[in-house]
């Protein structure tokens, strides 16, 4: 069927001699790199072997085609009792093709890349033209290409210095500034040593150190396939570099894959890797089936003109785009029509500084190391109470924030880390979502693809509270009863959520008094401490209408239980409400959900009153211990936790 599906005018002798090699094989005997094939000049076909996770067995793959284990190790003799094996494969193998025309030469059929590059016009590579690229690696002298052994070269094509050929004739052009980038180290950024990969074989999103890669330079590319739609990103990763040679992922797309030479493979691609020379708005419209196509859509057909425009004229700032996926969500999709709501939701993706992976990560690192030396300090205050568990579980909820283009919203960051994987999540309006890819670098700032729209709420809050992991404490204590009544889409609630670390501080001092409210005979109490955290109301409060309705003193809410009356303060580090003489920090504002509102907050509305009875009674807590939780939790919450 490959073979039916293949061009009949290429069909020829050499093709079929291509698939022959120069000694029968079994799979098991397959076990070097490269086997040579009978076509003229022998040129090799590439072995690879591929290990699925938590399989038993191999597949095998000859170039970019796949052996079918179950058809294969067909073995015979033929008329003249040689010995064939046959195995099937998915598809055809393609060997470099010289041009019609072009003088024979054995070495045309069997060429290293250099000579591929560098005699590129005697052959067939669909009609691209890579002679820009050939005379940047003649005039730096680089000499990799030429080498033996196993490598995969990417080569961009001409089209790819994208400038006007008038412009070649000026000194200082747009074109000769982009030639002039492509340096010696950005050349060896284009090669991967030591293995040769192939498109299906090559797991997605593996960085392989590239040429570039030393103590002073680090450059990797990593693969990212579509095999339905048989498309292939390739994408460098300047881990480590200079002023030359600035952070960041650059992708290219590649546009003639898979060309086996002497010494590795060839793609080539449709921009130079390494090179930063796109702004923000460029990467977005760059292309109709690119990873950005629908949201470039939303900001050109449903978003105010001009803004995106704008993302080209902003400096130094941080694009979190969702994908072409999340705009299919059904909430994505409702708010298309709301030009006020839309408005807010893109600029919530917006902050105005450059925060690379590695710069969030640090930040990250930097309030868990806080954390952990005020654990450890509260251990030789507090008699050795605090347990190491409650240590890291407080750790693990510290995140870092930032002021979007939203105001006065900001966007909170936590990394997650298993083994050797860090997985970036971000959480806007109440929406989180996870960086799919991270750290594309432009001119003037720096895009992360993120794999749902923020601030387009698609839980209730009891939905937000069951999965936020930030908010278990409180959660659970709300389980039943109370927590079903916030899944009704018809009632705005504005809640005021303690967070876990809230509930882990007091724990710390009080474990007893605090492990009885979270006892199920207790929850009569607990409920009635939740009330009144809950307001319930025709509209849900965001912190600036608590701000707007605070201006000329304190603000009385009816909660489910009682009144609950607020002063709000802005600080440097956040707002504040005070209430009953205690400051309580706001950890997260404005958690959006689609029926009300959540802020997170640093400590709990608790008082003395709320349980009053004596130890060892049935379903009573200790109101001494409790009336000192009051006091100290806020204040031990600020000490431990900045």
């Amino acid at each position: 069927m490959a073979f039916q599906q293949f061009p009949p005018s290429e069909r020829d002798e050499s093709l079929v001699l291509y698939h022959i090699t120069n000694m029968p094989m079994k799979l098991e005997a397959l076990t070097q790199p490269v086997v040579f094939s009978q076509m003229e000049g022998n040129p090799p076909l590439w072995i690879t072997h591929r290990r699925e996770q938590d399989s038993h067995s191999e597949d095998v793959f000859v170039n970019n085609a796949k052996v079918d284990r179950k058809d294969s190790d067909y073995s015979g003799r033929n008329h003249r009792g040689i010995t064939q094996v046959l195995h099937k494969i998915d598809e055809v193998l393609q060997p470099v093709r010289v041009k019609a025309g072009v003088s024979p030469d054995t070495l045309l059929y069997n060429p290293n890349a250099n000579q591929l590059i560098t005699q590129s016009a005697n052959f067939d590579l669909d009609s691209y033209t890579i002679r820009a690229f050939a005379d940047a690696v003649s005039r730096r002298k680089v000499d990799i290409f030429n080498k033996e052994g196993r490598y995969t070269f990417f080569i961009p094509i001409d089209s790819s210095f994208k400038v006007s050929a008038e412009a070649n004739h000026f000194p200082g052009s747009p074109r000769e500034q982009h030639f002039e980038a492509v340096d010696k180290t950005v050349i060896e950024g284009h090669v991967i040593p030591s293995h040769v990969l192939f498109t299906a074989p090559t797991p997605n999103e593996k960085p392989y150190a590239t040429a570039a890669f030393s103590e002073n330079m680090q450059v990797t590319i990593a693969f990212s396939t579509d095999h339905k739609k048989r498309k292939t990103i390739v994408k460098s990763n300047t881990v480590l570099g200079d002023e030359k040679h600035p952070l960041g992922v650059v992708m290219a797309e590649v546009v003639k894959a898979n060309i086996p030479v002497r010494n590795g493979v060839v793609h080539l691609i449709d921009r130079p890797l390494m090179v930063i020379d796109s702004t923000v708005q460029e990467f977005v419209e760059d292309r109709e089936d690119g990873p950005l196509y629908e949201f470039c859509k939303v900001l050109t057909n449903k978003v105010d003109s001009g803004f995106l425009r704008g993302l080209g004229e902003m400096k130094n700032f941080t694009l979190f785009a969702p994908s072409n996926e999340a705009w299919r969500n059904p909430a994505a999709l409702a708010a298309l029509n709301n030009a006020t709501l839309l408005n807010d939701v893109i600029r919530l993706h917006i902050v105005d500084q450059r925060l690379p992976l590695e710069h969030i990560k640090s930040k990250s690192h930097s309030l868990h190391h806080q954390v952990r030396h005020h654990s450890q300090h509260a251990n030789r205050h507090q008699h050795h109470q605090w347990d190491l568990s409650v240590q890291f579980r407080v750790a693990l909820v510290q995140l870092f924030q930032v002021r979007s283009m939203s105001e006065p919203k900001n966007l909170y960051f936590n990394v997650m880390v298993t083994g050797s994987n860090h997985t970036l999540t971000v959480e806007g309006g109440g929406v989180n979502a996870t960086v799919i890819q991270p750290d594309i670098a432009a001119t003037n700032g720096i895009i992360h693809i993120i794999d749902r729209v923020l601030g387009i709420a698609s839980h209730t809050v009891k939905e937000k509270l069951a999965t936020d992991p930030s908010m278990t404490k409180s959660y659970h204590l709300g389980q039943t009863e109370f927590n079903d009544r916030l899944k009704d889409n018809n009632t705005r609630f504005t809640y005021f959520v303690p967070r876990d670390a809230a509930w882990h501080a007091a724990e710390v001092r009080y474990p007893s008094t605090i492990k009885k409210l979270f006892m199920p005979k207790f929850k009569y109490h607990a409920h009635q401490i939740l009330e009144r955290h809950l307001v319930v109301a025709n509209t849900a409060y965001t912190m600036m209408d608590i701000k707007r309705m605070t201006h000329n003193g304190p603000v009385v809410l009816h909660t489910v239980r009682d009144r609950l009356e607020l002063q709000l303060q802005e600080k440097a580090n956040g707002y504040y409400l005070k209430w009953q003489n205690e400051e309580i920090l706001v950890h997260r504002a404005d958690v959006e959900c689609t029926n009300g509102i959540i802020h997170v907050l640093d400590g709990a509305f608790l008082k003395d009153s709320d349980v009053r009875v004596t130890a060892g009674v049935s379903g009573t807590l200790h109101t001494n211990n409790l009336q000192l939780f009051v006091l100290l939790a806020p204040l031990l919450s600020k000490w431990l936790l900045g």
